[in-house]
């Protein structure tokens, strides 16, 4: 589900999310997360964690991807 995301910070964001829905059980506000989570994520699909910034951008991404997430 991760490659068919065009943009790289979509692919991290989307990551977290689904990360933080199976540990955490809830999706944090606005990715507030521990920076050595983002670092090891981005790191797993060799991604930079910069690009975080970036995710959201469009309010509905964030939506769009935690709804996408609770049906993956």
């Amino acid at each position: 589900m991760l490659k068919q995301l065009r943009a790289e910070h979509n692919r991290l964001g989307f990551a977290l999310q689904l990360c933080c829905l199976r540990y955490l059980g809830f999706f944090p506000e606005e990715l507030q997360l521990p920076e050595a989570v983002i670092n090891y994520v981005a790191q797993q699909l060799q991604l930079i964690p910069e690009l975080l910034v970036f995710y959201g951008q469009r309010s509905s991404t964030q939506r769009e991807h935690q709804r996408k997430s609770k049906h993956y």
